[in-house]
């Protein structure tokens, strides 16, 4: 493999390394000064994975009240192949006077988020070293 594949494959690894830290920084800011409120499924976005045999996913948007009591809503960043069902209430967690960083609240959402970022960075970086001392 070319010294340019494993140049990627160590910059991708450390560039999704510093976005799980980033996550992880992000997520305990919003354990320690997030406002937490209850949110309800309004409505579903579909989208497809996968490409010649596509499956439909759906995105779920989310209505919340603000800390001013003001309706928001947002798109959620999880997108799963289960239909979500609407009207179902979930836990949202935003910063105080920044409604737009609202985001679920639940463990699942924050391990996915950690799991994915710090799991193929490590993967990638790996696979670069291992390439270029092998």
């Amino acid at each position: 493999m070319s010294v340019l594949w494993q140049s990627v494959l160590v910059l991708g690894g450390l560039l999704l390394i510093g976005l799980g830290v980033k996550e992880a920084r992000t997520q305990r800011r919003m354990r320690r000064f997030g406002a937490r409120v209850e949110g309800v499924v309004v409505r579903l976005q579909e989208s497809y994975i996968g490409g010649e045999f596509s499956e439909k996913a759906y995105i779920p948007v989310i209505r919340f009240p603000d800390e001013h009591g003001v309706s928001r809503e947002f798109l959620s960043t999880v997108r799963s192949t289960r239909k979500p069902v609407l009207g179902a209430r979930v836990p949202v967690v935003h910063l105080p006077g920044s409604p737009g960083t609202a985001r679920l609240d639940t463990l699942g959402h924050k391990a996915s988020a950690l799991a994915f970022s710090f799991g193929v960075g490590v993967l990638f970086l790996a696979i670069g070293v291992v390439l270029a001392l092998g």
